[in-house]
């Protein structure tokens, strides 16, 4: 059973060259399996924007039941 405080979101915006972006990518793996955690999910999206896109067109009963469902979705 999660907790949704146990989980964190980061948007990075990724260098241009190649070799970097997969330094960057694989690094990344490398610390959050080595210090326990689990990444659970990727986009190469902006999906912070998004999200706060999203929210701005909805009204405010639907926000707070959307965050009630991602709370409940964390607990299962």
């Amino acid at each position: 059973m999660s907790d949704i405080n146990n989980f964190v979101t980061y948007v990075i915006r990724m260098p241009n060259d190649t070799l970097s972006r997969t330094a960057l990518t694989t690094e990344l793996n490398e610390a959050v399996i080595s210090n326990g955690g689990v990444i659970t999910g990727t986009s190469v999206e902006d999906e912070m924007t998004l999200n706060e896109l999203f929210e701005a067109r909805m009204n405010d009963l639907d926000v707070q039941e959307a965050r009630r469902a991602a709370k409940e979705l964390a607990t299962t």
